[in-house]
C-alpha cells in the first residue's frame, strides 16, 4: 500500500513509498500505522522476522456529507495548489532529462485464482491454468527509456530497451507511457486512454467535494493529506482519491486516483503518483504505478473475476537545466523505439532494473517464448496488428480489407478482392492488385500496384500503379493518411453519384522529412470517358460534344498537422493527434501536347480543419475548405459541392448536409463548416450520455461558362447556408455512440415550403 503513515517512537512520521516499504531509524522500537479507512495498528519492530505487515479494513458506510456554513480548510490549500500549477508543472520553466524503468505484470486476480483452485476434476483446463499461474504469471513487459525536454514543447523519449514475454513487438514497448499521465498538474487526466477533469484544474472547487484528512509536519514543512470524489449531483467524467500537498511550493508531493463511479466499465484503472524535490527547486514525478483491471466475470462467491496489470515507473538521474542539452535533433517525435530495442543484452538489464528478476519473472519469460516459439505467437501478432492498416495477414498475403465491400450511389453495392504481399515475402516492397464489381453500374474494375520503401521510419516510398476504375466527377481526393476502414473521406464516399470511367498510369514519390510533414510528389497519364448524358464542348468547337479524351498531369501535395507529435515504434509511424489545424493542399497542372493529352489547365485544392476538445467545455471542430481551376476543362476538373443529402442517411462531418450530390458545380469555392458540442450529460442508464451539439455551414461559388457542359447544375454565387441541431449517444456503448440530429437549409437556395428543407440524419460516433 503506497503513502501509509508510520508514525514511529521517539521520531519524525514518514510515509511508505509507492511499492509499499518504510524506513525508519534503527532505534525505532514500535511503529503505528495510518491509512484511511484502515484501523490504526501498531507494530513491534522487536519480533523477529517481521517483513510484510497487514493492514485492517474498516467495516464502512459512507454516509452524506452535510457541508456547513464556514470556510472549508481544504479549499484554501487546493485553490493555493491550482494557483501555483504553472510554477510547478513539470513540463513548463525547466528544461530537464531523465531516465526510466517501467515493469508491468499480468496476473488473475485472488478471486479468479481461488475460482481456478477449486475447479472440478474433470475441468482440465482450470486447472492447467491454475498451475500455470503458480509458476509464471500471464504477461510480463519490461522497458527502459531516456527522455530530454525543453519548454514549451521540445519533447522526446527514446525507448533505449524492452522485453515483452511470448511477443517481440515494438508497440508494447511504450505500454507503461500509455496507461497514465506524467504528472498531475494538466486540467485533464488521462487513465487507459480515458480523459478526466482533475481535481487541480480550474474552478475545481465547485466540482469536487474535498476534505482534509489529516496533516502531517515533515521538518519545516507541512503535508496535507485530502480526499477528493466529485460533488453530489454534478455531471462530469471525475476522480476519486487522495491528493496529499507540501506547503514546499504548494506542490504535489504524492496522489492516489481512480474514476468515480465506473462499476459498469469493463476495465478500472488506479494510478498512484510520488514527486520528489529535486535540487531543492522543483517537485518531480519520481514513481508512477498503475492498476488496471480488466473485468471478466463475477464468481461464484461473488468477488469479480478480472485479469489484473499491475506496474511501475521509476525515473531516476533527473537532470533540471542540464548544460550541452540543445534544441536540435527533437523533431515532432513524441516517442520512438530504437531499433534493436528488443534485444537488449541481459547485462545491460541488470544494470537497468531497480530490483533483480525473480525466478518467478524468469519463468515467464522462458516459458511464454517458448510457446510463442512453438506456435509463432509472434508471426499471428504481427498479422493482428496489420489491421491498424486495413489489411489481414494470412501468411504471405494481405486481404485488403476495404476492397471487399463498398457502396456508393453509382456503383450501388461493389463487391471486389485486394491481394498483396506482406512483409514475410518482401520486406521493403510490395506488389498488390485488385478487381471489383459494382451492381446497380453492371462494370468491371481492376488495377495493380507496386511500391519500394527506400525510409519506412521517414515514409519514403516509391509507387507505381495502373488501373481502369472511376473517379467522382469534379470530386477532389488527398492522399489517406491512414488505413483505417471507416473514415470520414469514406462516408463521403456513400454519396457519390456522378462518375466517369477512369484508366490511368501513375507513378508517385512520397516523403515525411518531419513525421507531420507528407510530401507527394506525382505524374500521370489517363484516358477518360465521360459516362451519358454528359458532353463536354470546346469553345472553339461548339459544334461537336467530347465524350471521352487523354490528360498527362502532374501534381504535387502537401499535407502539413501542424504540431503533430507522432511515435516510432520500430519501422511504424502511429499519430499522437493535435489540437492545432491540419492543413492540405494540392496543386495539379495537366499539360497539352504530351501523347494525346488535350488539355492545359491547373486545379489547386485546399482543406484546413481543427478539432477542439475539452472534458469541461465540450468540442469545437471547424474546416475550411476551397478550390479553383483555371483552363477550359470538363466538368469532372471542376469543382463539386459535397453535399451529403438524404433523409435518414448518416451525418458526415465538413459537408453539406442539405445539399444534393452534384447540385452545385463552380470554377472555384469555398466552404465554412463550425461544430460546437456541448458536455456530455451522464445519467443512471449505462447506455445514455446525451450530447447535444450546434452546427453551421456555409459555402459561396462561381462558374464562368456553364453552357460547355451538357449537365445541369447550380452554382453558390448567391450564398448557400444551412443549420442543424444534433443529439449524440442517444444510444452508447464502450466502442460507439448513435443519436439523431436535425438539419435545416435556409437563405437564398431554401424551398419555398419549409418541410422540404428539414433534412433528418442518424449520427454516429466510435470509440477506439
Amino acid at each position: 500500500m503506497p503513502f501509509v503513515k508510520a508514525l514511529p517512537q521517539n521520531s519524525n512520521p514518514v510515509f511508505s513509498d509507492i511499492d509499499g516499504y518504510i524506513s525508519v531509524p534503527e532505534s525505532t522500537n514500535k511503529l503505528t500505522l495510518r491509512f484511511l479507512g484502515y484501523h490504526d495498528t501498531i507494530i513491534d519492530l522487536k519480533i523477529a522476522g517481521i517483513d510484510t505487515i497487514c493492514l485492517e479494513p474498516k467495516a464502512q458506510i459512507l454516509q452524506e456529507v452535510v457541508v456547513k456554513p464556514g470556510e472549508n480548510r481544504a479549499h484554501r490549500i487546493i485553490n493555493e495548489a491550482i494557483a501555483r500549477k504553472k510554477e510547478n508543472h513539470p513540463l513548463r520553466n525547466d528544461a530537464f532529462t531523465y531516465e526510466s524503468y517501467s515493469k508491468f505484470v499480468f496476473d488473475p486476480n485472488d478471486a479468479f485464482k481461488e475460482q481456478l483452485k477449486v475447479a472440478k476434476e474433470d475441468d482440465s483446463l482450470r486447472k492447467k491454468v491454475s498451475n500455470f499461474v503458480e509458476n509464471q504469471h500471464l504477461f510480463l513487459i519490461e522497458s527502459a527509456s531516456e527522455r530530454k525536454f525543453i519548454p514549451p514543447a521540445k519533447d522526446r523519449e527514446d525507448i533505449t530497451a524492452y522485453r515483452v514475454s511470448g511477443l517481440n513487438l515494438p508497440i508494447f514497448s511504450t505500454f507503461a507511457q500509455s496507461t497514465q499521465s506524467f504528472h498531475f498538474y494538466d486540467d485533464e487526466i488521462a487513465l487507459s486512454g480515458k480523459k478526466y477533469i482533475s481535481p487541480l484544474s480550474s474552478g475545481a472547487t465547485r466540482r469536487y467535494l474535498f476534505q482534509l484528512e489529516d496533516t502531517t509536519f515533515v521538518g519545516s514543512d507541512t503535508t496535507f493529506t485530502i480526499s477528493y470524489r466529485p460533488q453530489k449531483g454534478k455531471s462530469f467524467d471525475g476522480l476519486e482519491g487522495l491528493l496529499y500537498i507540501t506547503t514546499n511550493g504548494f506542490a504535489v508531493e504524492k496522489v492516489i486516483a481512480e474514476p468515480y463511479s465506473d462499476s459498469e466499465s469493463p476495465t478500472h484503472t488506479k494510478i498512484v503518483q510520488e514527486y520528489t524535490l529535486v535540487d531543492g527547486k522543483k517537485w518531480f514525478p519520481n514513481k508512477l504505478s498503475t492498476e488496471i483491471n480488466f473485468r471478466i466475470a463475477e464468481g461464484s462467491s461473488g468477488g469479480n473475476e478480472n485479469i489484473q496489470g499491475i506496474g511501475h515507473t521509476y525515473i531516476e538521474n533527473v537532470q533540471l537545466n542540464p548544460e550541452g542539452l540543445r534544441k536540435r535533433g527533437f523533431g515532432n517525435v513524441s516517442i520512438s523505439t530504437n531499433i534493436g530495442a528488443e534485444n537488449t543484452a541481459e547485462s545491460v538489464w541488470e544494470e537497468k532494473r531497480i530490483a533483480p528478476i525473480s525466478e518467478k519473472e524468469k519463468s515467464t519469460y522462458q516459458k511464454l517464448d517458448s510457446l510463442a516459439k512453438e506456435h509463432d505467437l509472434d508471426r499471428m501478432a504481427k498479422g493482428f496488428l496489420a489491421l491498424t492498416t486495413g489489411k489481414f495477414r494470412i501468411k504471405p498475403v494481405n486481404i485488403c480489407l476495404d476492397r471487399l465491400l463498398d457502396f456508393n450511389r453509382y456503383e450501388g453495392l461493389r463487391l471486389g478482392v485486394g491481394l498483396e504481399t506482406s512483409d514475410l515475402v518482401l520486406k521493403n516492397a510490395t506488389i498488390g492488385g485488385y478487381f471489383a464489381y459494382g451492381i446497380r453500374d453492371k462494370d468491371w474494375k481492376y488495377g495493380g500496384y507496386t511500391s519500394y520503401f527506400f525510409n519506412r521510419r521517414k515514409g519514403l516510398e516509391l509507387t507505381a500503379r495502373y488501373q481502369q476504375d472511376l473517379l467522382h466527377r469534379g470530386g477532389y481526393d488527398f492522399t489517406p493518411q491512414s488505413g483505417a476502414l471507416l473514415t470520414n473521406s469514406t462516408l463521403q464516399d456513400l454519396f457519390r453519384s456522378y462518375m466517369e470511367r477512369q484508366r490511368l498510369a501513375e507513378l508517385k514519390l512520397s516523403y515525411s522529412p518531419l513525421g507531420n510533414l507528407h510530401l507527394h510528389v506525382a505524374g500521370n497519364y489517363q484516358r477518360i470517358e465521360f459516362m451519358s448524358p454528359y458532353e463536354f464542348v470546346f469553345e472553339q468547337d461548339p459544334e461537336n460534344g467530347i465524350a471521352h479524351l487523354d490528360v498527362a498531369e502532374t501534381s504535387l501535395e502537401i499535407q502539413w498537422n501542424i504540431r503533430e507529435k507522432v511515435m516510432l515504434l520500430g519501422s511504424q509511424v502511429f499519430s499522437e493527434g493535435t489540437k492545432f489545424p491540419r492543413v492540405t493542399v494540392k496543386v495539379a497542372k495537366g499539360w497539352k501536347g504530351i501523347g494525346r493529352a488535350s488539355l492545359d489547365y491547373i486545379r489547386m485544392n485546399l482543406n484546413v480543419q481543427q478539432t477542439l476538445l475539452s472534458k469541461r467545455w465540450g468540442g469545437i471542430s471547424w474546416a475550411v475548405t476551397g478550390g479553383q481551376t483555371f483552363g477550359e476543362v470538363p466538368l469532372y476538373l471542376k469543382q463539386v459541392v459535397i453535399g451529403t443529402r438524404q433523409d435518414w442517411n448518416v451525418e458526415v462531418l465538413n459537408t453539406f448536409q442539405t445539399a444534393f450530390p452534384g447540385e452545385f458545380y463552380h470554377d472555384r469555392q469555398a466552404a465554412l463548416f463550425f461544430k460546437y458540442t456541448f458536455p456530455r450529460i451522464h445519467t443512471k442508464a449505462n447506455w445514455n450520455e446525451p450530447q447535444f451539439a450546434l452546427y453551421h455551414g456555409l459555402g459561396v461559388g462561381d462558374f464562368a461558362t456553364p453552357n460547355q457542359h451538357t449537365f445541369e447544375f447550380e452554382t453558390m454565387h448567391r450564398g448557400f447556408t444551412e443549420t442543424g441541431l444534433i443529439l449524440n449517444n442517444m444510444f452508447t456503448s464502450d466502442f460507439y455512440g448513435i443519436g439523431l440530429g436535425g438539419f435545416y437549409r435556409y437563405g437564398a437556395y431554401s424551398n419555398s415550403d419549409w418541410r422540404k428543407n428539414i433534412v433528418p440524419k442518424i449520427t454516429l460516433s466510435f470509440i477506439f
